[in-house]
């Protein structure tokens, strides 16, 4: 029974934690859904996809932007400070304001070249005026690349799939069913 209680606690924690690392507020009237990213700030794609979630009909404006200056590091902690000096548009900006409740901006920036980029979004208060701007920062690569780190990702997802089926094995232990009838 213990063990039966133990594991419902356990599965509906994890269940909880993967909701909360995709709606991961950004500010208390959206979140940023995507552009993903790695631990690392580079995000391995072709086409590009803007998602974000928005609450309670809130004026935003997105405005995506890229940085020609930026050259090839491994983590985005690694951009030197000059890279931001310069930016350019990489497509229009776009006002949105979503209905009651939850509703979702969605973009797909087709063909987007390899490189650094920012989501500037900005919310308007009741008068039209800017109240705050956010910046969300992160570097394209070619989903072609993604081969070469994926060996190390796959090595992760193998070692928790094995963390968790070890965590299940000690509270129910092991049991042979036989089949051979």
């Amino acid at each position: 029974m213990k063990k039966t209680l133990l594991a419902l606690v356990l599965a509906l924690l994890l269940c909880l934690s993967s909701a909360t690392v995709i709606f991961a507020a950004d500010d208390d009237a959206y979140s940023v859904i995507s552009p993903q990213t790695s631990e690392t700030g580079i995000t391995y794609c072709d086409n590009l996809l803007i998602s974000v979630k928005t609450m309670d009909n809130t004026p935003l404006r997105f405005t995506l932007y890229s940085y020609p200056n930026y050259t090839k590091v491994s983590s985005l902690d690694l951009v030197p400070a000059s890279v931001f000096n310069v930016r350019s548009q990489a497509g229009p900006s776009e006002d949105f304001t979503g209905g009651e409740g939850v509703s979702f901006y969605t973009r797909q920036v087709n063909d987007i070249q390899p490189g650094m980029y920012g989501l500037k979004i900005e919310k308007f208060d009741e008068e039209g005026n800017v109240a705050s701007v956010n910046q969300k920062y992160f570097i394209i690569e070619s989903s072609s690349s993604k081969d070469s780190a994926a060996i190390y990702e796959s090595q992760s997802s193998a070692s928790r799939v094995m963390f968790i089926q070890n965590v299940f094995r000690s509270l129910f232990g092991t049991t042979v069913v036989d089949v051979s009838e």
